[in-house]
This record gives C-alpha cells, structure tokens and sequence, in this order.
C-alpha cells in the first residue's frame, strides 16, 4: 500500500484512523467545524478505566473508536462519527 498522493476520482482507496481521532456525538451535529461526518450503530464497548474502547457500524464496517469514559453509547444506539481531515491517511493499493 501507498500513501494516496495524486488519486484520481473513481480509485479506490482505504482510510485509516487511530480510534482516539474520532469524535463521538449522540446526535447529528450542526455548524461549522463538522467535515467527514459518518452516522453508525454502536456494536459494543468495553469500559477500560479513563476510557471506553468500541466499535460502530458504518455501512458494512466497523469503526474503532476510544472516547471518554463518561460518555456510555450502549449497543445498538444511533450516533454519528466525525474526523478532521488532518488525522485521516488514505492509501491506495
């Protein structure tokens, strides 16, 4: 795999992102600031002291995520997944 330098519209590619870059909103968020916004359905969390590490539904994917242990998604719960544009790596390959 390659960085995605230089893809052209139709190629496909793979998006990569450590679970703590994704931000977690119980509901669709409104305003500037919001790019790359995903809705998904939270699958499972696992409770890990100072954090929650899960994943969530994106389609036919799934989505690591690490959040706050204060927020508490339970599964089958509708939430939406944002990322800035900075912490995502596209590959190609």
């Amino acid at each position: 795999m390659r960085v995605g330098r230089g893809a052209a519209v139709g190629d496909r590619l793979t998006l990569s992102l450590r679970p703590e870059d994704v931000s977690l909103h119980t509901a669709r968020p409104e305003g500037p600031g919001i790019e790359n916004l995903f809705e998904g359905e939270v699958v499972d969390t696992i409770y890990l002291g100072s954090f929650l590490e899960g994943r969530v539904r994106v389609g036919r994917h799934e989505i690591a995520i690490r959040i706050d242990h204060y927020e508490e998604p339970a599964p089958g719960q509708t939430i939406h997944l944002s990322f800035r544009p900075e912490h995502g790596l596209c590959l190609t390959g």
